[in-house]
């Protein structure tokens, strides 16, 4: 038997330290925004908020309501977003704030939805972006730094984004509560001073400001200032290196007290110092890039996992953050511009990334198509909802072992944050690319020195399944019982008049453990089996289903009655809850569906079904490839996307749309296999992808009517190309060069809106 011991963290060493915010209140309707260097406050009470990056300007005004409704539905209560600022003045003078430019409206939008907004402002936001994000006029002029030259441009940009904002700030009752100011920036401090002060002199006044925690400034940033968020990624684009996972990418997939993550700009800021600045742990441990995805490049093609994604946050949160931010959540297309606004070598910037395309497979896709992982991170977020204000007090302890290196799986990981009377077992057997082992006859023992205590969880030994992520409940409230601990994870909970219902999913193969301790009064009805135990505990081994296995009741003061339900993996995954009163009053309900749930701006239930359809659509040759040339290597020592003229080469298709199809309600889901693919409306680029092993989706909203059908382009990929592919030895095996497309098929959208009513789960119906 294995037994791992963790001691948890010392309580009262560090004093916490209160942030003084200004214009923290609205006007009449928004609460109080604090923050200590525990978490963020609304209204006194601890925050953790969890947030989700989204471009506004990457998406058509036509998709944010729905894209907001199914971000709040996944979990999402912050939206932060980029303002590039070559979207709105390619051309000096000539500003653009209008159709998908139009920041007012999306920030209203955002209103409509009680989503607070932190608004990246750059001026340099990069984002994948030409140059960043700045205009070619502007980089011709002034390099970004403290030159006066470059902050007054600077001045009339952030004059700009003020006059967009008026009126929607905190201060105002409006939902921007944070301005971050620039991005990755490792110079001086008082340059991100100085757009501190620019900002509020222009009417940029909120309780918050932020800037990435990494790099560290070259000089010392006084402390207050501005609030440092975090990230970490499970595997980057940006590497310059053609294998998997280089570098410390591992490091993520393991708990640690530290909140840098050196790999994230590794092609920008390089190879440095593993450590945080000396006031960190003075911070609130908050993110703002913790990989919803990622993003292609043309020398580098990561396919997720979505259980990467998962896995990332999970030891985030068990590390101590309070405010997950994912990067991207919602995936989107560029806009046209003059000139292509994609980051590229051609303009001396690192990577090649799509021209269209930043779907980014985020867990919602470019056209808000669900990936598993909104479903992984959803259940996630339902607890941190819930449950978010006791798990924020809670300290993080570490156990004295870190695994070795990025082969280790031999070492468990797992973190504790709380102790013995509150707190949550955190346990991580997963990291992307490597097959992670079942740890058998697994027990965990919590020292407690502050009070002479500890604990061993489980009573029995377990085996920890290989390639899983979860979290225990330790000393857990159920109003009338104290949860010691359980082998399943908390989801949520729900009141239907005089009945409490807590919701589990199951983490383990067979029974689950709970160890319940009863309070004063309190009877116990169950259909499985109980072992009592001391000190009014009582040991039962549940198994997953709709119905509650263990029922509590007291009747003094008032008859109350706790409900606990333990769900499958597969079920628990079919669970939302939404703001939608059930009969008994209560402000939100828990439904079961397999499809897309949501509520809409007017308070309506929405469900989406997307259906695959099972006949394949006829695709037409009409130019087979021919062998290609090997890629060019670029500026910055990596291979670039061929020039128009290698497009010669290129298979073309045609696929035509059936009649009467109303194209608003469709998907076109293409499989593929090359280097590069490209949808044409006509001769214009509607979207591009780089093959990395996926379907590729486009919206056929975006072909016109007038258009019978779709033409698409793919170009040749050579097997010596220096290019990182996934599974490339299966891709290419005795082929010299592949291209080809495989199938095309339609995925149907059809939007109800059913009856709440039969939906909301009572578990005893």
């Amino acid at each position: 038997m294995a037994i791992h011991e963790i001691q948890t963290a010392s309580h009262g060493i560090s004093p916490i330290i209160e942030f003084h915010l200004t214009h923290h209140r609205g006007l009449k309707k928004n609460p109080s925004m604090g923050a200590d260097s525990i978490s963020l406050k609304l209204n006194e009470r601890r925050w953790l908020g969890i947030m989700g990056e989204v471009h506004y300007s990457r998406l058509e005004p036509s998709q944010w309501e729905q894209a907001l409704a199914k971000m709040k539905a996944g979990g999402i209560n912050i939206i932060s977003s980029y303002v590039f600022w070559i979207h709105h003045e390619e051309t000096e003078g000539c500003f653009d704030w209008t159709g998908r430019r139009d920041l007012r409206h999306f920030v209203k939008c955002c209103h409509r939805f009680d989503l607070p907004v932190i608004v990246r402002c750059g001026p340099w936001c990069h984002g994948e972006v030409r140059n960043g994000g700045l205009p070619d006029w502007v980089l011709d002029r002034h390099p970004r730094s403290l030159n006066e030259a470059f902050l007054s441009l600077t001045r009339k940009w952030y004059e700009q984004i003020s006059h967009q904002l008026r009126g929607l700030l905190w201060k105002d009752d409006g939902p921007v509560m944070g301005i971050q100011l620039d991005n990755e920036y490792g110079g001086p401090a008082e340059y991100l001073l100085r757009l501190k002060s620019i900002a509020r002199d222009v009417g940029l006044q909120v309780p918050i400001y932020t800037r990435t925690g990494w790099p560290s400034t070259s000089t010392i940033m006084p402390f207050g200032e501005m609030f440092p968020l975090f990230g970490a990624y499970a595997e980057g684009f940006w590497d310059r290196e053609l294998t998997s996972m280089p570098g410390n990418y591992w490091r993520a997939f393991c708990f640690e007290p530290m909140r840098t993550d050196t790999q994230i700009g590794f092609d920008q800021l390089g190879p440095r110092d593993a450590k945080d600045d000396p006031d960190t742990p003075q911070y609130p441990y908050l993110t703002c890039e913790l990989g919803g995805g990622m993003e292609q490049s043309y020398h580098r093609r990561i396919r997720i996992n979505p259980r990467d994604i998962l896995a990332i946050a999970l030891t985030r949160l068990g590390s101590g953050s309070n405010l997950p931010g994912y990067y991207m959540y919602h995936g989107g297309i560029n806009p046209q511009g003059r000139t292509p606004l994609h980051e590229s070598q051609e303009t001396q910037y690192y990577n090649d990334v799509p021209q269209k395309s930043y779907d980014f497979q985020a867990p919602l896709g470019s056209f808000s198509q669900t990936r598993p992982h909104y479903h992984l991170l959803r259940r996630l977020h339902l607890f941190l909802q819930d449950f978010g204000e006791s798990l924020a007090q809670l300290s993080p302890a570490f156990p004295d072992r870190f695994p070795s290196d990025r082969m280790d799986t031999s070492t468990v990981r797992f973190a504790l944050r709380g102790g013995t009377r509150e707190g949550y077992l955190f346990v991580n057997n997963y990291q992307r690319g490597l097959s992670m082992p079942d740890h058998s006859n697994v027990q965990f023992e919590i020292q407690e020195p502050e009070n002479n205590g500890h604990v061993r969880i489980p009573f029995d030994p377990v085996t920890i399944p290989g390639n899983t992520s979860f979290f225990w409940p330790i000393s857990f409230n159920l109003q009338l019982a104290t949860l010691c601990h359980a082998t399943a994870q908390p989801v949520c909970k729900t009141r239907r008049g005089n009945r409490l219902i807590f919701y589990f999913a199951q983490t383990l193969e067979g029974f689950t453990e709970f160890v319940l301790q009863l309070a004063e009064g309190v009877t116990l009805q169950t259909d499985t089996d109980i072992i009592h135990l001391p000190d009014n505990r009582y040991l039962i081994r549940a198994q997953a289903s709709h119905k509650p296995f263990v029922v509590l009741q007291n009747r003094q003061p008032q008859t109350l009655t706790v409900e606990l339900i333990l769900l499958n993996q597969a079920e628990s995954l079919k669970l939302w809850k939404l703001p939608i009163s059930n009969t008994d009053g209560d402000p939100s309900s828990v439904l079961f569906c397999e499809h897309d749930l949501w509520v809409d701006a007017e308070g309506n239930l929405c469900m989406l079904r997307e259906t695959p359809l099972g006949e394949t659509l006829t695709v037409d040759l009409r130019r087979p490839a021919s062998p290609p040339g090997l890629p060019r290597i670029g500026s910055k020592g990596v291979a670039e996307p061929p020039d128009d003229s290698a497009w010669e080469v290129a298979g073309e298709y045609f696929i035509p749309l059936p009649v009467q199809l109303d194209r608003s309600r469709y998907l076109l889901r293409v499989d593929y296999i090359g280097d590069i693919l490209r949808f044409y409306s006509r001769e214009q680029l509607i979207l591009d992808d780089f093959y990395h092993g996926d379907s590729v989706d486009l919206a056929l909203s975006l072909i016109p009517e007038n258009q019978d059908g779709v033409t698409v382009r793919v170009l040749p990929l050579h097997k010596d190309a220096p290019i990182f592919v996934p599974d490339r030895d299966v891709l290419f095996k005795d082929r010299d060069f592949v291209c080809d497309l495989l199938s095309a098929k339609l995925v149907k959208r059809q939007l109800e809106y059913p009856d709440p009513a039969l939906l909301v789960f009572d578990p005893q119906d």
